[in-house]
Formats: C-alpha cells, structure tokens, sequence
C-alpha cells in the first residue's frame, strides 16, 4: 500500500521504475506535474520560463511512453524465451510417459 492508502498496482510500479530511468529534468517535471504542480511550479523547479513546461512535459512523457513500451515488450519477449518445461509422469512399472 501506498501512503495514501491506495493498493500499489503494477502499472504504477512499472511506470515509477521507467520515470527513475528518464534525464533528471524530465524526470523531476513529470513527478511535480503528478504532485499538482502547474506549469509555473515546474518552471522555477527547473530554472526554465514557464512557455518552455508543456513542450518539455511533451518530450518528457514521449520518452516516458517510450520505456514503458520498451519494458513491455522486453517482458513479453523474456517469457516467450523461457525454456518450457514439462513433466514427466512416472507410472507405477517405472515408464515415464
């Protein structure tokens, strides 16, 4: 559970885990869009005139996009290369079928 109260969900988690992967700014601009802040928050935050926020929150959430789809895709590509395994059943001569 979050401190909020609310159940962590894997989506959230997945997408804390690719914000943590972004440049520094992107990152810090989408999680002080996420806490409310408006675009003149996010604009003394980062040093930046408050004109430059929606297009750097644009660029920032495509690269966020980005990896998250990265991730899924790799994900699926893992479980496709897994090994299956499979078992065997002994029966009671000793066979395996």
């Amino acid at each position: 559970m979050t401190r909020s109260g609310r159940i962590r969900t894997v989506a959230r988690v997945d997408r804390s885990l690719a914000v943590r992967q972004l440049p520094v700014l992107h990152a810090v601009a989408i999680r002080l869009r996420d806490a409310g802040g408006d675009d003149h928050l996010i604009a003394v935050a980062l040093g930046i005139d408050d004109d430059q926020v929606p297009m750097l929150l644009q660029i920032a959430n495509s690269k966020l996009q980005n990896l998250m789809a990265q991730d899924v895709a790799s994900a699926r590509t893992e479980r496709m290369d897994r090994p299956h395994t499979t078992t065997s059943i002994q029966t009671s001569a000793g066979e395996s079928s």
